[in-house]
């Protein structure tokens, strides 16, 4: 079978598995339905196997069908995908869905889309927050911005943006109360304020000089899997917080939060960019990719 009786046979797959009949297929693609369903043969004797089941009333889609059916339109959708690009001379053009975590999307990507926005004025972005790992093909995201301790293994495609720094931070009222750690140690005779995973609080990973030591924590009086709560919590004295650089920046350099254990760091959090595996990219989602790892390799470091 060429190429193209093979694309002209995926057509006609699709459009009978949407239809659910050779005669409403017919009737879409505009042929008799005997040639609808000889074009139908023709792709099972090729692939060796039934993709649909014939009844009186209605086909019915076979188990192979269905996968075949996945692929069929991943395929018609890429190579429509690579017309539009072609015909638009690679122009961003279109709508983007994007992903994001709460509190990184706000504070670091809002102001990267908007100049993304004004640079490419024939593309739109929909942004959705969320913390919890979103299936893209299901939630029809374009691009998800990822952010963990290691770079996760996936199916996806991955663009590496750079390493989140981390910073161990207080208020001066609570150090003048409860004293400022001296070692790594000292942080378990402390409130330390990091964000809970499942019922426990996370264990506190801090490097220094190129080494990694893991610090045992006591239990704090006060608990939260938020970022924002922790950075407030830090902010009203409630103990020793673990938090995102770029989100305590401000009090930083006001002083009313207070660098602890300088020369430890907790471990930085790796930036991810995940999107789709596909024939051909988007111009839009393309240029949205190399735009935001410009704007993170200026805001973050490439590695530890």
């Amino acid at each position: 079978m060429a190429s193209r009786d093979l694309f002209e046979s995926l057509k006609t797959f699709v459009e009978v598995a949407r239809a659910g009949s050779l005669a409403g297929a017919a009737r879409v693609l505009r042929r008799a339905p005997s040639a609808v369903s000889r074009e139908l043969g023709a792709l099972e004797e090729r692939l060796g196997t039934e993709l649909v089941r014939r009844t009186t009333r209605r086909l019915q889609l076979t188990a192979a069908g269905e996968r075949y059916l996945t692929h069929a339109r991943g395929i018609l959708e890429s190579l429509d995908e690579a017309e539009r690009d072609l015909q638009e001379h690679g122009v961003p053009r279109g709508a983007l869905r994007v992903s994001a975590p709460t509190v990184f999307g706000p504070a670091v990507l809002v102001p990267w889309v908007e100049a993304f926005l004004r640079a490419h004025p024939e593309v739109s972005v929909e942004l959705v927050l969320e913390d919890a790992l979103v299936d893209l093909m299901q939630g029809g995201v374009d691009v998800a911005v990822r952010i963990a301790p290691r770079l996760e293994s996936s199916a996806l495609m991955q663009r590496r943006l750079g390493l989140q720094p981390y910073v161990l931070c207080a208020s001066p009222a609570y150090l003048r109360e409860r004293g400022t750690p001296r070692r790594a140690r000292d942080l378990s005779q402390h409130e330390v304020l990091v964000p809970m995973r499942g019922p426990s609080a996370r264990p506190l990973e801090l490097q220094h000089a190129g080494r990694t030591q893991e610090v045992r924590l006591g239990r704090s009086r006060f608990r939260s899997n938020s970022l924002p709560a922790l950075h407030v919590a830090a902010r009203n004295g409630l103990g020793i917080a673990s938090l995102p650089e770029y989100l305590v920046a401000p009090e930083l350099e006001s002083g009313a939060l207070t660098r602890v254990l300088p020369p430890l760091r907790p471990m930085p959090r790796h930036i991810s960019a995940v999107y789709l595996r596909r024939a051909a990219m988007p111009a839009h989602v393309r240029a949205f990719l190399d735009f935001i790892a410009d704007r993170a390799a200026r805001s973050f470091p490439a590695r530890d």
